[in-house]
């Protein structure tokens, strides 16, 4: 994938993750109360931190390389596990095991990113 490409694609994921977790987090202040509301405040509060993080992937899409696409996509696929179960759980009180799976796939993320660093060709 080209740079530029890569930097839309990260950009598209980061805002599209970040105003659904803004709404989440507004329809959680308004309409749930109690552990409902708890885990979508959590899950709003990590989807907004890795949109954040999927934004900074974007700026950094020229040096990144497999180890920065790797970490993008265990952050896609780790938010939409964890933050995702979190809302189904919360609204529909369904506990699902994509959270712990959403979950590992954060850390590996972070892992997937210290990695990049340490294995990065100096420029």
């Amino acid at each position: 994938m080209s740079p530029a490409a890569s930097r839309r694609l990260w950009l598209g994921l980061g805002g599209a993750s970040g105003a659904c977790a803004v709404g989440f987090g507004a329809y959680s202040a308004h309409r749930l109360s109690g552990h409902a509301q708890e885990l979508v405040s959590l899950a709003s509060l990590f989807q907004l931190l890795h949109a954040g993080t999927l934004v900074a992937l974007a700026a950094l899409s020229p040096f990144g390389g497999r180890w920065l696409t790797a970490a993008g996509c265990l952050f896609v696929a780790g938010t939409a596990g964890f933050s995702g179960g979190l809302y189904v759980d919360a609204l529909l009180d369904a506990p699902t095991p994509l959270i712990p799976l959403g979950g590992t796939c954060l850390i590996l993320g972070w892992l997937a990113l210290l990695a990049g660093a340490l294995l990065a060709k100096p420029t």
